[in-house]
């Protein structure tokens, strides 16, 4: 999960983080949440998710995906749309409305697909606080 804030939001561990990105002419950054590495189903090793909390600020928006928008092949290379990428186009738009950034990921998606064939799950869920 990531979510997007704005930077004059941020605390001084957050702005210190380098693992924070920011996009100053926006003026907003994107904070990394990160999950557990297991799957949900059954397996060997079993062992109990980790909670972790975080104190949320009006106008933070929340971004759950899944791999299949950084992993999409595509471009003029053939090449995948990548993390880096995928986290740009968030917080390039983050200042813009919901329906707006809808848009233009939905576009950004078609234009890097090209004729390629879409090869995961695709999704993305912004929550506007």
């Amino acid at each position: 999960m990531w979510v997007a804030r704005a930077t004059d939001h941020l605390e001084k561990s957050q702005k210190e983080d380098p693992s924070v990105v920011t996009d100053e002419a926006n003026k907003m950054a994107l904070l990394e949440v990160k999950g557990d590495r297991q799957p949900v189903g059954k397996f060997v090793d079993k062992r109990a998710f980790l909670t972790t909390s975080l104190q949320l600020i009006k106008g933070d928006i929340l971004y759950i995906f899944t791999d299949g928008f950084p992993d999409q092949f595509g471009g003029p290379k053939g090449k995948k749309f990548k993390y880096q990428t995928f986290k740009k186009l968030l917080l390039s738009n983050a200042h813009l409305s919901m329906q707006k950034q809808k848009e233009i990921l939905s576009g950004s998606l078609k234009q890097w697909q090209r004729e390629f064939e879409q090869t995961d799950d695709i999704c993305v869920i912004g929550i506007k606080i």
